[in-house]
Order: C-alpha cells, then sequence, then structure tokens
C-alpha cells in the first residue's frame, strides 16, 4: 500500500479508532480550521512542504500545508 503524506499526519497524531472527522488548523496569520471526513483526508489531501522549488512562506501556511 502506497501510504500518502496525509495519511502519515494523521497515523502520527493517533487519532482514536472510532474518529469519523479531521479538524486542521492552519498556522498562518488568518488562523482559520476546518474540518473534513477522516475517510477523504486519508484518499484525497495531499501536503504542501514547497513551492515552485522553495519552502513554503510563513504567510503561506510553512511549514507545511
Amino acid at each position: 500500500m502506497d501510504r500518502s503524506a496525509a495519511f502519515c499526519v494523521v497515523e502520527r497524531g493517533r487519532p482514536a479508532k472510532e474518529a469519523k472527522w479531521l479538524v486542521y488548523e492552519g498556522a498562518d496569520p488568518g488562523k482559520f480550521s476546518h474540518t473534513v471526513p477522516l475517510a477523504k483526508a486519508l484518499d484525497d489531501v495531499f501536503v504542501a512542504y514547497g513551492q515552485n522549488g522553495e519552502p513554503l512562506r510563513v504567510e503561506q501556511g510553512y511549514p507545511i500545508r
């Protein structure tokens, strides 16, 4: 099984077995939060750590988005 970066991030957070939703929060100045079904996050989400060959900047959500 090819594990996505999103899968690895979620796995490291050790969600409860009965977890159905993922809540994520931005570290950028906007401080937004959002929810997504856990199954969708594991299937259809990517984790960005750079853009155009450079690391993300703070205003882009550094260190990952």
